[in-house]
């Protein structure tokens, strides 16, 4: 997975290149509200990380450090890919400026949940995701990362 690694540690891993390998990820599921947790799983060897803040009791500021302690015990080589709790922004953008590589957005039912989920994802001009503070030091984080996968989940069937 070294070839996916991010460019640094701010941006998320190209996990949408290595969706596209065809090679079989091997993934792991964190559900536990636990960094000592996050940081055992790191450093398993496995491709990447599905962190369901979902399930699992995760406040914003436990779910960015699950996040970020998946990267850096694994030396960015576990994509960590979060399914939010809900369509509110503030996990979406918390997750991916922790650096998750990818979102699972859970109760789609909608053409457009499925768009919100983009517009929270990207950047303008292709969404509407506000910068963070770092973003403006140019090379950093100022633009979508072209790897960052948004996924829907869909549970119900209803005209998406």
């Amino acid at each position: 997975m070294d070839q996916f690694k991010a460019l640094n540690p701010t941006q998320p891993s190209n996990l949408r290149a290595a969706m596209r390998t065809g090679k079989t990820l091997l993934g792991v599921g964190l559900s536990f509200p636990s960094l000592e947790v996050a940081r055992k799983l790191a450093l398993t060897g496995y491709d990447w990380c599905f962190i369901d803040a979902e399930h699992a009791p995760f406040t914003p500021v436990l779910l960015a450090g699950l996040v970020s302690t998946i990267s850096h015990y694994s030396s960015s080589k576990m994509i960590p890919v979060v399914r939010v709790p809900s369509h509110e922004p503030s996990f979406i953008s918390t997750a991916i400026d922790a650096g998750a590589a990818g979102i699972i957005l859970p109760h789609t039912e909608t053409r457009e949940q499925a768009q919100h989920l983009i517009n929270e994802c990207r950047f303008a001009p292709e969404g509407k995701r506000s910068y963070p503070p770092w973003s403006w030091i140019a090379g950093i984080n100022n633009e979508t990362p072209e790897g960052q996968v948004c996924l829907i989940f869909r549970a119900v069937r209803s005209g998406c």
